[in-house]
């Protein structure tokens, strides 16, 4: 007898009949899903050929580096080996010279000894009359003199010589600032690939004008004193975090601008970067010579760790896997950037240049470009901005600008403009990649002291802090975006 299979099936909950319009949105969203995960999915397949061309492309630009490179050191021992001749010829001539010049004087003692010997041996003889004798001894008397003259004037110029290489000058600034027969630079080029999720093409930011100016409260009821913006980053999502020194805390923001997490500190923040991990983000505290990183997620902010740095630290960025930090802006010894390992380990430090002169006066802030290779650094007491190579810390060029005035905050879009806050100057100028004055974005009738600036990863959106000169205006920040 067959079994009746229907008291073993599961049975359904009944459903929630939809309407005819509710059951379109849902088939319409459905479909609209479907479009955007197959063009994720199609894009990405482009970005992962193009990612494996420039792997094979960076393969050839190395060996096309190391080539020109070995046809530098090649051009040079090649003017090595001429100057190395020409030095060989310049010694021996020389050489020949004085040798000379000592052998006329042996010849000149030779021959003033073989005459007074000679006269000598005349005035020894016995058998000479004594008419021939009195003429030996006025001859001699009279030689004798002559003799003394010659010996004089040749004891005269009887120095003792010795041969002593001194290197060309040029050599020598060579020598003593030499630290490397080249570097690598890595220039960043426009990508070829098509746009993602927009049909607009890029736009020229040194020529867009800013769309809308927003200005944001960013006090909360947890906050006992006005607030002061120190340090902003943006995180995933368009979200940002700023620094509140004055209430000792950071503060998480969606991409509207409404709070919506906080991390109360011991100590007062003050600059704030994200990490290499999309989660975590690095920040300084000054009054504690220690870097910390900081947890995140959709509710709440922690401190996960921190590392020694043995300095009062103040600007943060990232150098790909490295951090750069600004140290002891206000002692008296020369202050310095210092390179640090996520995990703490020092690297290397920024303090002179190559002639040994101060690189710093008071370094603030920092940030670097979307290739990581050049770090910008902000001088509040020289009115200076300075650029270098991260590879060997050249100075690639020093902005200044009788309209800049303290700078503070610095920050780089995708297109390698730099914008830097102008603290006494009430103002944020953009700068070429070549250190040249584009623009002043924002004046003094838009903010007052400003002090932090971040850009958008990737994209437009811009947030400028210390857009009030004090109280309740400090509480204010300014979103903007370059459209």
């Amino acid at each position: 007898m067959a079994k009746n299979n229907s008291s073993n099936m599961i049975r359904k909950k009944p459903s929630k009949s939809l309407s005819l319009s509710e059951t379109d949105r849902f088939k319409a969203a459905g479909r609209a899903g479907q479009g955007r995960l197959a063009r994720c999915a199609e894009f990405a397949g482009v970005m992962l050929e193009d990612r494996l061309a420039l792997i094979e492309h960076l393969n050839e630009e190395r060996d096309k580096v190391i080539n020109q490179f070995l046809d530098s050191v090649e051009q040079l021992l090649e003017l090595v080996l001429k100057r190395r001749k020409a030095f060989f010829e310049h010694v021996s001539s020389l050489h020949e010279e004085r040798v000379a010049a000592a052998s006329m004087q042996i010849k000149q003692c030779k021959k003033v000894q073989t005459q007074t010997i000679g006269l000598l041996k005349k005035m020894e003889k016995t058998k000479l009359t004594t008419e021939d004798r009195h003429d030996v001894i006025e001859q001699a008397n009279r030689k004798s003199f002559v003799y003394e003259e010659i010996l004089r004037r040749e004891f005269a110029q009887c120095f003792g010589l010795d041969y002593k290489f001194k290197p060309d000058r040029l050599l020598e600034n060579i020598l003593d600032n030499l630290k490397s027969l080249g570097s690598v630079g890595v220039v960043a080029r426009p990508s070829t690939l098509p746009a993602f999720l927009s049909e607009s093409c890029e736009v020229d930011l040194s020529k867009t004008p800013l769309k809308g100016i927003c200005y944001v409260d960013g006090k909360s009821s947890n906050d006992n004193k006005y607030c002061c913006f120190t340090g902003a980053c943006f995180i995933s999502g368009g979200r940002f975090i700023l620094a509140d020194w004055n209430n000792c805390c950071l503060k998480m923001f969606t991409s509207m601008g409404k709070l919506i997490n906080r991390l109360d500190l011991k100590n007062h923040p003050w600059d704030v970067v994200a990490s290499r991990d999309l989660d975590r983000v690095v920040l300084t505290v000054p009054g504690v010579p220690r870097v910390f990183i900081a947890r995140y997620d959709a509710v709440c902010m922690e401190l996960e760790s921190s590392f020694d740095v043995e300095s009062e630290v103040w600007g943060v960025t990232t150098l790909g896997n490295k951090l750069a930090i600004s140290c002891n802006p206000w002692t008296k010894t020369p202050p310095m950037v210092k390179v640090f390992t996520f995990a703490g380990a020092p690297l290397s430090h920024f303090r002179y240049d190559r002639f040994g002169s101060p690189l710093f006066r008071f370094p603030e802030y920092l940030t670097t470009d979307s290739t990581q290779q050049t770090l910008y650094v902000s001088d509040a007491k020289s009115d200076a901005v300075v650029a270098l190579s991260v590879a060997n810390g050249e100075v690639l060029f020093t902005y200044t600008n009788k309209a800049l005035v303290s700078p503070a905050g610095v920050a780089v879009d995708n297109q390698g403009h730099m914008y830097v806050c102008g603290r006494g100057s009430s103002s944020v100028h953009q700068v070429s990649k070549e250190g040249e004055l584009i623009r002043i974005l924002l004046g003094h009738k838009i903010v007052q002291c400003p002090r932090a600036i971040c850009f958008e990863p990737g994209g437009s959106s811009m947030i400028v802090t210390g857009v009030g000169s004090e109280g309740e205006d400090c509480n204010t920040f300014i979103y903007t975006k370059l459209a």
